[in-house]
């Protein structure tokens, strides 16, 4: 019994000495943080004398140096050096010392003797290195892992420790030379998309590509073929927009090595999604010329017509271009025989026919032939429908499509279909003024599962609702809906014909801001990004609220950066952020915010 309570005794002893050596370890933390670093000190000093409490040597060491007590930093190294004269923790606390002291030449001496003490031993080095970051001393972690590579006589020890210390430094130049000698003796996609994000995260000007160009050029001269070295300078070119650099070096990588096309088109398609058309073009003419054996051809040859067709459409070619153009479609179809790549196709010539050549006739043969395709599925033979109403639009004929349009809303079993058909006849209610109608129709479409699509039906719902309060307004509206229907036929001439009669009869009235809008929009249509980013800035410079605030703002960044003004462009896109955080745009401007500021998307 009596032992019994002498251990009770003993354990609330030792609770309550732990209890206090929290309490005082709390107070610590506080004083710190609040900069009462004297108090601080006296109360790890007595937590670290009870007992030599190792865990609180890192905090008072860097109290006593906050404190400038030197002369008691030194005899506390002095002391832990003596009882543990193996660990480099405790010189390298004194080389600290000398150098808050100001003693440079000191400092330098002591840690140069470590380095001649420094024996041919991994862990010993990694010791010693992990020292001096701990003392944020990063110069001579790295000199310690330089050091110890030739201890060792391995060049490729230590590379992965260099790399992360050169990341923290945001030393580019050794980051770049590091990566160069790693990927030299080990080859490794992993580490080429390990390079790809750092290089993406840390530089922020075409200065820190042109080192990573000097670098990999000199590389590539210096050592035998090394294709991982080629592909990360042929990105690096892609990131400075440099795509006919970036191509040729991977096509003639492919040329001299039989890398395979993968990286060729992955590199073209990224190439168009940024419409360089003609830059991206010679990415998948390269691939077609390998022939139907490579597994990318089909892709290649659609793309190829894909790009032609947009050029095209641009430029605004002659007919023999044209008829070159169509045969070019005619001879692939004939040779493929993957339905859904037939189907895209004829739906492609069948919209340039359509909306850029006139050509309205050979538009809907075009989709009619799609539709008759065999093995055509349910949800592409609908998709194709809509089109086929859209051209019915084109040539006037607004029953036919109406007629193709309530036939997919009810025979289509997707649910985002039905709903795509429903707008498209709301939409077309709205070009002919029948407002009434249009609106029973959008009615249910705010809910719409596709968001965009949501999005389009609250914003012709509120124009609607809110220019047909009284009967000048409505007339006004009838022809900014004239307007826009020449937008969607591409007539866009015609369209600003109308906007102006109506400007300059004065009776634009509440559609102001609106047709400011449209204005945008048929100059984007034209390709003009230069007068659609005037007429942008000036609907976000007037700060009116309206339907169109965010999607001004996030047209206004698109155009941007197309007409390379990607600081002007961030800003739009941090606007939405911050101003707009319901907007449908919130999503696709994070992303493009944090890519132009530099930020690595993974």
């Amino acid at each position: 019994m009596r032992r019994l309570c002498l251990c009770l005794t003993m354990l609330i002893l030792s609770l309550s000495a732990l209890s206090q050596q929290e309490a005082d370890e709390r107070r610590a933390r506080d004083y710190s943080a609040g900069g009462d670093f004297d108090k601080a000190l006296e109360l790890y000093q007595k937590l670290y004398n009870e007992g030599a409490n190792p865990e609180y040597y890192d905090q008072y060491i860097s109290l006593l140096l906050q404190t400038k007590r030197f002369a008691e930093a030194k005899e506390l190294t002095a002391e832990l050096m003596a009882g543990d004269p193996t660990s480099p923790v405790y010189p390298v606390d004194l080389g600290r010392i000398y150098q808050q002291e100001g003693f440079m030449e000191k400092t330098d001496s002591l840690y140069k003797s470590l380095f001649r003490k420094l024996p041919a031993d991994e862990f010993r080095i990694r010791e010693l290195a992990a020292a001096f970051y701990r003392a944020n001393a990063y110069d001579y972690a790295v000199t310690t892992f330089t050091h110890g590579r030739k201890l060792l006589g391995n060049e490729q020890a230590f590379a992965f420790d260099l790399l992360a210390l050169y990341r923290y430094k945001k030393d580019r130049r050794m980051l770049i030379s590091e990566y160069i000698h790693v990927l030299s003796f080990n080859p490794d996609e992993t580490i080429l998309h390990q390079a790809k994000n750092s290089f993406a995260t840390l530089f922020e000007s075409d200065e820190h590509y042109a080192l990573l160009e000097e670098a990999l050029q000199k590389g590539i001269k210096k050592r035998a073929p090394q294709p991982e070295l080629t592909k990360l300078l042929s990105w690096a070119y892609l990131q400075q927009e440099k795509y006919v650099e970036a191509l040729n070096l991977l096509i003639n990588l492919d040329k001299k090595t039989g890398s395979g096309t993968d990286l060729i088109f992955s590199t073209g398609a990224a190439i168009l999604e940024k419409q360089a058309l003609k830059e991206a073009l010679p990415a998948f003419e390269y691939i077609a010329t390998k022939g139907t054996s490579d597994p990318l051809y089909i892709a290649a040859k659609a793309r190829i017509l894909y790009c032609k067709t947009e050029i095209l459409s641009l430029d605004k070619s002659d007919v023999a271009d044209i008829d070159k153009l169509t045969q070019e479609y005619r001879a692939f179809l004939n040779t493929t025989h993957d339905v859904g790549i037939k189907a895209f196709l004829l739906s492609k010539l069948a919209a340039f026919h359509a909306y850029d050549l006139g050509r309205h006739a050979e538009a809907a043969e075009l989709l009619q032939e799609a539709l008759t395709l065999p093995g055509i599925g349910p949800e592409m033979k609908n998709n194709i429908k809509l089109e086929l109403a859209d051209v019915s639009i084109l040539i006037d004929d607004v029953w036919e499509a109406t007629l193709i349009y309530s036939q997919v809303e009810r025979d289509a079993e997707q649910v985002a279909v039905k709903q795509e058909a429903r707008f498209r006849n709301a939409r077309l209610s709205y070009f002919r003024g029948d407002f009434v109608w249009a609106q029973a129709q959008l009615s249910d479409l705010k809910a719409a599962t596709d968001q965009m699509l949501a999005n389009d039906a609250l914003n012709l719902s509120l124009l609607i609702s809110g220019h047909t309060q009284n009967k000048p307004d409505t007339l006004s509206l009838r022809a900014y809906a004239r307007a826009d229907m020449m937008l969607f036929s591409k007539r866009y001439e015609r369209a600003f014909a109308i906007l102006d009669s109506v400007e300059s009869a004065g009776i634009a009235g509440s559609l102001a801001d609106d047709m400011l809008m449209l204005r945008a929009r048929i100059h984007l249509g034209m390709a003009d990004y230069s007068r659609a980013s005037e007429v942008l800035e000036q609907i976000v410079e007037s700060n009116t609220p309206g339907i169109w605030a965010d999607d001004a703002l996030f047209l206004l960044g698109d155009t941007y950066e197309k007409l390379k003004k990607p600081s002007q462009a961030r800003d739009c896109y941090e606007k939405i952020i911050k101003n707009y955080p319901g907007s449908l745009y919130i999503s696709e401007a994070r992303i493009r915010f944090r890519k132009l500021r530099g930020d690595s998307l993974g």
